[in-house]
């Protein structure tokens, strides 16, 4: 098994039928957590968007963790461009050799005019003329690499889902953006040309019961602990599976050094008692106010250790469970980092 079971995300598959199925004006622009599931999400729902006759799905992955997965085109959409093969061939090279190295020209020429044209272009074929067109930009965030790039892909986008459908005779095209930097989500806010950023959150403790259950774990391994260190994130589960042979202990050393790191750095910044209040009580960013304060919360969601919680896909906000550090508008990305914070602050650094 090359990835984890995808279990119980039937709500938020709907709210994205209902979201990109029917023609939405703005790219749709979603985040969430490291490795809450994002990517398997909406690969899923690209998959089942094949048995619908409307529609028509492309997804591009940026995350560059499978080159493999890179470029996923509906089948009718595949046969529609064969004579662009070499075109395809050419877009897959240069994911795979740009991983590391994405910049605005690569991803605007490459991904957004050169592969959505050929795909709008390959439509106008008339068995799929007036079918709406939908293309995901998984994880573009991490391959454009700074927000003024991203303000500029995301107009670029918006200006081409105006003018695309009377160009190619595509019913609609919808586009939808995902990202893990939570560092994004204010600089995305502050613009009119793309929706307001919407949350895909980990999954609900009985869900990700569920999931655990189903990976067999060995009778040493109790499932309140691993809730309570990794809070319903799916893929540090799969993590704990593959990389650690669920030994949860082994897996917190190795998160110890990157928390301690970022600690330090907290504490020469004068935030140390700040920080240590928001580890024993997410609640209270929520509440204190002042200078202080919003440093160390640009501080934490730039590092991804925190994040900032608005209202989901389907509009109502995650439920606070402070024993895992969910207040009402922040969240420790994991249960874990917040123990080490703790941990770190206890010792001389």
């Amino acid at each position: 098994m090359l990835e984890p079971p995808f279990v119980d995300r039937d709500r938020e598959l709907r709210a994205l039928e209902n979201l990109v199925t029917s023609y939405r004006p703005l790219p749709i622009y979603l985040y969430g957590p490291e490795g809450c599931g994002k990517s398997r999400l909406l690969r899923e729902f690209v998959t089942r968007s094949r048995g619908r006759s409307d529609v028509i799905a492309l997804y591009v992955d940026f995350s560059g963790y499978d080159a493999r997965r890179a470029v996923d085109l509906d089948s009718i959409l595949r046969s529609s461009i064969v004579s662009h093969n070499r075109f395809i061939s050419a877009f897959l090279d240069t994911i795979r050799s740009l991983n590391m190295s994405l910049n605005y020209e690569n991803v605007l020429s490459v991904s957004l005019s050169f592969l959505a044209d050929i795909a709008a272009r390959a439509m106008t074929r008339e068995e799929v003329r007036g079918k709406g067109l939908i293309l995901v930009y998984d994880d573009l965030t991490r391959g454009v690499g700074d927000l003024r790039t991203l303000a500029n892909i995301l107009k670029s986008l918006y200006n081409y889902i105006q003018e695309a459908p009377p160009r190619y005779g595509l019913g609609f095209l919808n586009v939808v953006v995902t990202t893990s930097e939570g560092a994004s989500i204010r600089e995305v806010s502050r613009h009119t040309y793309v929706s307001r950023p919407m949350l895909v959150w980990n999954l609900s403790k009985d869900s990700f019961e569920d999931l655990f259950r189903r990976l067999n774990p060995p009778e040493s391994v109790s499932f309140s602990d691993t809730w309570r260190l990794l809070g319903g994130n799916p893929r540090k589960l799969w993590e704990l599976v593959k990389m650690y042979s669920w030994d949860l202990e082994s897996m917190t050393r190795d998160h110890y050094d990157r928390v301690r790191r970022i600690v330090r750095r907290a504490v020469n910044m004068g935030l140390g008692d700040l920080l240590r209040r928001a580890a024993i009580d997410i609640a209270y960013l929520d509440e204190a106010k002042g200078s202080d304060v919003e440093a160390l919360i640009d501080f934490l969601v730039e590092e991804n250790m925190i994040i900032e919680l608005g209202l989901t896909i389907y509009g109502d906000r995650v439920e606070q469970d402070l024993e895992i550090g969910v207040g009402r508008y922040y969240a420790w990305q994991i249960p874990m980092y917040r123990e080490l914070v703790l941990k770190t602050l206890s010792s001389s650094l």
